[in-house]
């Protein structure tokens, strides 16, 4: 009887699991949180094969390779080497950059992954699976962090750093995107003189960084108070100028 002719053969499948949050040290996803995929090899062909194992260099993000860092594989099911018909499990994890995240933020489907399975035959020839692709999407998310400080222009120094009528109190505000997506007309809303001070009471709009994106990551056509877009990542400062009063004096 003859012998059926040696055809090795591979199947990949492969699946994207939930992107992590909290990992990366915020509520939304962000630089260091994670995504774990999922490969199932099947030998389709007629022999045994060894050195069965994914190929994977990781995920882009809207079509931007990505930054982070692919972790090792794990065999997490099935035998080695593998026999005709049977599968194996691997699990890989990717762990996010910030610039992962801010390109794809929102974006639906932005982070794919392709891969192959590849193993050797035994005439030691390497045989390869077709390429499978995972999608996956991160979830935008948007959050913005205040800091506030007040520094006294003491000039008179009757009492020393103690304000007094005449003298100056700049209030600096600092506000990061510290959210995954850009943000349009960031704006102080406080309370000054028992009122909401009106947007052009602020001064002093500057830039502190402007994040993984890189330039232009943010803009603002005029100094009104109101950034118009502040890319994820980027830091601005505002300053309101206070005069001190008599009356605020009197009434302390």
């Amino acid at each position: 009887m003859p012998v059926a002719p040696a055809t090795p053969a591979l199947k990949l499948s492969k699946t994207a699991g939930t992107i992590t949050t909290q990992l990366g040290g915020s509520s939304v996803v962000d630089g260091g949180d994670t995504v774990t995929y999922n490969y199932v090899i099947e030998n389709t062909g007629n022999v045994t094969l060894s050195n069965v194992t994914p190929v994977d260099t990781g995920p882009t993000f809207v079509g931007n390779a990505g930054t982070g860092t692919m972790g090792s594989f794990t065999l997490t099911g099935g035998t080695l080497p593998l026999a005709p018909s049977a599968t194996v499990t691997y699990t890989a994890t990717y762990t996010l950059s910030a610039l992962d995240v801010y390109r794809a933020a929102g974006v639906a489907n932005a982070v794919s992954n392709t891969a192959i399975a590849s193993a050797t035959a035994p005439s030691g020839a390497t045989v390869d699976s077709l390429q499978a692709t995972a999608d996956t999407t991160i979830p935008a998310g948007a959050l913005l962090t205040l800091t506030k400080t007040a520094a006294l222009n003491d000039t008179y120094g009757i009492v020393a750093g103690e304000a007094e009528a005449g003298e100056s109190i700049a209030y600096t505000y600092t506000v990061a995107n510290s959210g995954n997506v850009a943000l349009t007309n960031v704006n102080i809303n406080d309370n000054h003189e028992g009122a909401v001070l009106p947007a052009n009471s602020f001064t002093g709009e500057a830039l502190i960084s402007e994040g993984p994106l890189g330039t232009p990551a943010s803009s603002d056509a005029s100094i009104n108070g109101i950034w118009d877009l502040l890319q994820p990542g980027a830091t601005i400062t505002l300053t309101y100028i206070h005069t001190v009063t008599q009356e605020e004096i009197d009434n302390q």
